[in-house]
């Protein structure tokens, strides 16, 4: 709807220099069968930190995650009309069994480089771009 956004997060995901990365179903409404970070919505009454710790649980299952900074905000429209700003955090896996919800089919620890391999939106693969550039000090290829 135009003049009206929401305000998503996205939780980039490390262990061990890799990045954990969730296959979408092909079930949901908006990019069925692709690859990506945990990501959800802000609900009006939450802080982003706090969307971003419901979302964790709720696509994960019982994980212990430490949110770190944010790297990256975003401006995308998804295929239901809505207009979403998003902001990107660097996370840090510490320990629990990953269970994935309904919305997931499967998920990979993959070093970063290699998410370009994998069928996702360009949003999303320019974002893992930033999280490498960020992490190799330099410019990212956006």
């Amino acid at each position: 709807m135009i003049g009206q956004f929401q305000v998503a997060v996205t939780a980039t995901i490390e262990k061990s220099e890799k990045i954990l990365v969730t296959k979408r179903s092909k079930d949901v409404a908006n990019e069925a069968g692709l690859w990506e970070t945990v990501s959800g919505r802000v609900e009006q009454t939450e802080t982003s930190e706090k969307a971003l710790m419901r979302e964790i649980k709720e696509e994960l299952g019982e994980v212990e995650i430490k949110i770190g900074n944010p790297y990256n905000i975003f401006k995308i429209r998804r295929d239901d009309g809505f207009d979403l700003i998003g902001i990107s955090y660097i996370c840090e896996y510490i320990s629990g069994n990953i269970k994935l919800n309904e919305e997931h089919t499967e998920y990979r620890w993959i070093k970063p480089e290699d998410f370009e391999n994998y069928d996702a939106t360009d949003g999303m693969k320019a974002e893992i771009r930033k999280f490498i550039g960020l992490k190799n000090n330099s410019t990212p290829n956006a």
